[in-house]
């Protein structure tokens, strides 16, 4: 079994971690965004069983809605760059028919943006990223999203111990978010939301 953290830096990635085997540590010290994924694949000398994603560059980097356009294209030229590199991931490993699971880490705010018009950009920036995971998901490579909202130092090891559930056994309903807050998936058909 081999896994890789892409995003490693923050104590739930790294709990995470610690409750995988072969690991593969990734981040902006070993990944170049702005350098072609084929730059990166290459060097890479075994495929992963397993990938978390937990690169949460929407939180750093979102801009208030009213904002200048000027600060917008900023937000949109910065998030490109690592929403392209999961695109191009899961495009190769689709293309090559590589059996995966994907756990990506996002957002249920994605599902009531009325509720939020000042993080429009976090919201729609996150949808990007949702729409990219579920396109790629098929019966060889599982790709599935948690939302570790509610998440405090207290819980870290919860959540971690709950992504690592789900990673083992993923849902099957693509176009829903696992909740890791209550442990239920969100938008599911079959929760009624």
């Amino acid at each position: 079994m081999r896994t890789w953290i892409i995003g490693h830096t923050s104590n739930y990635s790294k709990a995470v971690a610690d409750r995988c085997v072969g690991v593969t540590k990734f981040g902006r010290d070993n990944i170049d965004y702005a350098s072609p994924f084929e730059s990166f694949i290459k060097t890479q000398e075994h495929v992963p069983d397993r990938i978390f994603i937990n690169i949460g560059i929407e939180d750093k980097i979102s801009v208030h809605t009213d904002q200048p356009d000027e600060d917008y294209m900023e937000m949109l030229d910065k998030f490109s760059k690592t929403w392209l590199f999961k695109i191009r991931l899961y495009t190769w490993l689709y293309k090559k028919n590589i059996p995966c699971t994907i756990c990506d880490v996002t957002s249920t705010i994605t599902m009531w943006p009325q509720n939020h018009r000042d993080a429009l950009s976090y919201s729609v920036m996150r949808a990007m990223g949702q729409q990219a995971a579920r396109s790629h998901n098929t019966d060889i490579l599982k790709i599935f999203q948690v939302s570790p909202n509610g998440i405090t130092p207290e819980r870290v090891n919860e959540y971690a111990d709950k992504t690592v559930a789900w990673m083992q056994n993923p849902p099957q309903d693509v176009n829903s978010i696992v909740n890791l807050d209550d442990n239920v998936l969100v938008g599911s058909s079959q929760s009624g939301v």
